[in-house]
C-alpha cells in the first residue's frame, strides 16, 4: 500500500536531515552536538556504513572508544545477521 511507501520516505527524509544536521555541526566543531545527530541517524538506519564511519570518526576523536566501538559492534551485527555480509574494510 502507498502508505507503507510514504512512511519509508518520510524515514529516509528524516535520516538524510539528522546526518545534514551531524555535518553541519562537525564542521562547526560542535562535536558532541554532531555525534548525538548521527547516533539519532544510526538508530532509524542501522545498516548505514557512512553513518557508523562519522560515530566512530567523532567518538573517537572525543575520546569515547567504547561509543566508537558500540556503533562498529552493532553495524557488523545487523549486517552479518540480516543481510550475511561484513562492514566495510575501511572502518576496521
Amino acid at each position: 500500500p502507498w502508505v507503507i511507501k510514504r512512511r519509508e520516505e518520510l524515514q529516509q527524509s528524516y535520516v538524510d536531515a539528522l546526518v545534514s544536521l551531524g555535518r553541519l555541526m562537525g564542521e562547526r566543531q560542535q562535536l558532541p552536538d554532531a555525534l548525538g545527530l548521527y547516533l539519532r541517524a544510526a538508530a532509524s538506519a542501522p545498516y548505514r556504513e557512512d553513518i557508523v564511519g562519522e560515530i566512530m570518526q567523532i567518538a573517537s576523536g572525543l575520546g569515547m572508544m567504547t561509543t566508537a566501538l558500540h556503533s562498529y559492534d552493532r553495524l557488523k551485527k545487523e549486517l552479518s545477521e540480516k543481510l550475511g555480509m561484513s562492514p566495510p574494510q575501511h572502518l576496521t
